[in-house]
Formats: C-alpha cells, structure tokens, sequence
C-alpha cells in the first residue's frame, strides 16, 4: 500500500492533467520554467475595515502550483497562462510570499495582475 503522500501526489497529478492550465514561470533570477500546468482559484475577497465609515473590498487571486513542477516559488516571480496555441492569455505577478499547502507538494500563491509582455 503506498503512503498518504504518494496517493495525494497521483491525486493532484491528475487534478492538474484535467483543470490545470498551462503556463510558464519566470522566477526573479530569471529562471524559466516551461510546461508546467496551475490551477485558478476563484477570486477570493476580503473586506478591510479602515476605521469609522472607510471599508474597501479587496480581491485577491490565488495560484496553486505542484511543487515537483516549481520547486521554489518566491515574491516577484512572473507566471504566463498560454493559451493552446502558447500565446501568453494572463501574466501574474507573485504578490505575497508563496505558502506551500497540506503534505507541501503544492504552493499557494496570492498573485497580482501583471502587463502581458514578455519578462517583468
């Protein structure tokens, strides 16, 4: 029988092998990362009292990564959603330090919107 770690890592390959969306990361030393598949997760939204009557809804917008794919995620690094063709759809920005999820085989990353041209 094999341990809880390797039927969670069989299970997140097929996981991100069915919705996964294929992208590239370019870490902040300028290491690529190609073919790799993440995973969008809906935009979540907090709201931030500032005091008094002043409340913003602020939304952020989670990646999730295996960590076999990118093995160190940090703030500042560039991922790329392509398209099928591999064109870049979407580019994000690493926003927050990246927290690596239950049993560490997958990064949490909160990321920002980032402009679509190549690089940072």
């Amino acid at each position: 029988m094999s341990s809880p770690a390797n039927r969670r890592a069989r299970t997140l390959e097929s996981v991100y092998r069915a919705w996964g969306e294929p992208a590239g990361w370019i870490s902040v030393n300028g290491d690529v990362i190609t073919g790799i598949k993440v995973r969008r997760i809906a935009q979540e939204e907090d709201v931030v009292d500032y005091g008094g009557s002043s409340r913003a809804v602020v939304e952020r917008i989670v990646l999730r990564v295996r960590v076999a794919e990118v093995s160190t995620a940090r703030k500042g690094d560039r991922i790329e959603i392509m398209d099928d063709a591999g064109e870049v759809i979407d580019a994000y920005l690493v926003a927050d330090r990246p927290l690596k999820a239950r049993m560490g085989q997958e990064w949490r990353v909160e990321v920002e919107v980032a402009d679509h041209g190549n690089g940072g």
